[in-house]
């Protein structure tokens, strides 16, 4: 039987080495809603789609195009599968510009096993990560900045997260990386025509004033790869990570914020040895969210053994690269010179650090609050009462936010591969402002165009965009 077990299992981000199935022209399908509900839709995709509806429906006349119709679906070998309804998509009327048809199964697991098992008999394959994204981008239903917006919306945790991405969607990102494009473009443009014309009665800017506009849009590109650390923020969430001594209540805290158990709470020292990882959104009283993605850490102390020497080694890297630091510190016993000693061992800025008092419910926190003279902001909780913690969560919404924001209509890139495209664009640029000769001015403003390409809604090189969306999920 064929082993297609893999489009059963939640889909995560996965790289793909041959990139060769981008490129080709096969009819492919694949889920396009989580597996495992009461109905589960897939998206089938090419030159064959049209027959292979016909033949699943058993539709002989003119075909309802964007139509949903309600059929008993049939096998090839005329066996029937499921009672569902379906839809067809004339191409370049639909998502990827192809012929597309999507299937309203009902979601038993072994029902989609077999539908997509006789799918590949027919000759349809499973497609791969972003595959239908990247025709939709090959076939010019979108740009690529658009795509990528797809994704981000799917994934979006936050207000701030929801609205940047439906304004990718709308055409806000590729605005900018089209007018830099234009911008490129036209003084390469310039820069060509020296060459090309230079003995003819062409009058062509000299290099020192093609680096006065090379300057400018140089600057631009600067400004747009400065708003990547808020980008980022906005879209994967800020680091929080919690720090303190041994049974200080560190899990307790991770627990009462994520609003479940999951950091084991013990009272005996060194429980947690490894870092536990959540990623949360929090809504404060006045509904404004932001993402984080907490961190629990090993409680700093002497370790007792090499592998909890490790955990606390890490915790403590952990620490110094997060947005924000919850120094958590047992109420009852208060901020002591232990405790202080290893807050100046993190050697983090007071802005960066809260202290957090535990037990607030046995009445010690307040006397605390006044001992926690190295931090910024401090507040006394009870993990246990709930104590406290709303008022925590109001400010770490007012700290992401202030983190985050933005400018009304301001663009903020928030992918790696954007990032590297910028800053290679960046290097050719730097070496076209330093060089003396035209001809290799004009090549330094070729390359650093060509890094930019694919967000400036050129096509032309698919093996780059299929390398950029194998990091998409099966399905988009």
């Amino acid at each position: 039987m064929l082993q297609i077990t893999s489009l059963l299992r939640p889909q995560g981000r996965s790289k793909v080495k041959d990139l060769s199935g981008y490129l080709a022209q096969d009819t492919i399908l694949a889920p396009i809603t989580a597996i495992g509900g009461p109905v589960v839709v897939l998206r089938m995709s090419g030159p064959l789609t049209e027959k292979i509806f016909r033949e699943i429906t058993s539709l002989t006349e003119t075909l309802p195009v964007s139509q949903q119709i309600f059929s008993r679906l049939r096998l090839p070998s005329g066996e029937m599968l499921d009672e569902a309804m379906a839809v067809f998509f004339q191409g370049p009327r639909s998502f990827t510009g192809e012929d597309v048809a999507e299937f309203h199964l009902h979601g038993s697991r072994f029902l989609l096993h077999r539908f997509m098992e006789a799918m590949s008999q027919r000759g349809i394959r499973p497609a791969l990560p972003g595959e239908f994204s990247f025709r939709a981008v090959r076939n010019q239903k979108m740009d690529l900045c658009q795509a990528q917006a797809v994704a981000e919306l799917i994934e979006s945790q936050s207000d701030a997260s929801l609205q940047l991405a439906l304004e990718k969607l709308k055409g806000g990102e590729s605005k900018v990386f089209g007018d830099l494009g234009e911008r490129l473009l036209s003084l390469a443009v310039q820069s060509e025509l020296g060459l090309d014309f230079s003995d003819q009665d062409v009058e062509a800017l000299q290099l020192k004033r093609l680096k006065e506009v090379l300057a400018s849009i140089t600057i631009a590109i600067e400004t747009l790869l400065s708003t990547f650390e808020r980008g980022w923020k906005v879209m994967d969430g800020l680091r929080l990570t919690i720090v303190g001594l041994p049974n200080a209540g560190k899990s307790s805290l991770l627990n009462a914020l994520v609003g479940e158990s999951r950091a084991i709470v013990s009272a005996y020292p060194g429980t947690t040895r490894d870092i536990v990882k959540e990623r949360l959104t929090l809504r404060d009283s006045s509904g404004q969210t932001i993402a984080w993605s907490l961190e629990d850490t090993a409680g700093l102390r002497k370790a007792a053994d090499p592998v909890e020497e490790e955990g606390i080694r890490k915790g403590l890297y952990a620490a110094r690269s997060a947005d924000l630091v919850l120094f958590v510190v047992d109420g009852t016993e208060g901020f002591d010179s232990n405790a202080a000693q290893y807050l100046s061992e993190l050697r983090i800025p007071s802005e960066r650090v809260v202290a957090v008092f535990s037990k607030a419910d046995l009445g010690e926190a307040s006397a605390s609050l006044r001992r926690s003279e190295k931090t910024s902001y401090s507040f006394g909780v009870s993990s246990l009462t709930g104590q406290g913690i709303a008022e925590l969560v109001d400010f770490l919404v007012k700290y992401g936010v202030e983190q985050t924001q933005r400018n009304p209509g301001e663009t903020l890139i928030t992918r790696v591969d954007q990032k590297e495209a910028l800053e290679q664009s960046l290097q050719h640029l730097s070496r076209a402002a330093h060089t003396h000769e035209a001809d290799l001015f004009a090549a330094d403003l070729r390359q650093a165009i060509q890094a930019l390409g694919p967000w400036m809604g050129r096509v032309d090189n698919e093996t780059i965009l299929a390398k950029l969306f194998s990091e998409f999920c099966i399905g988009k």
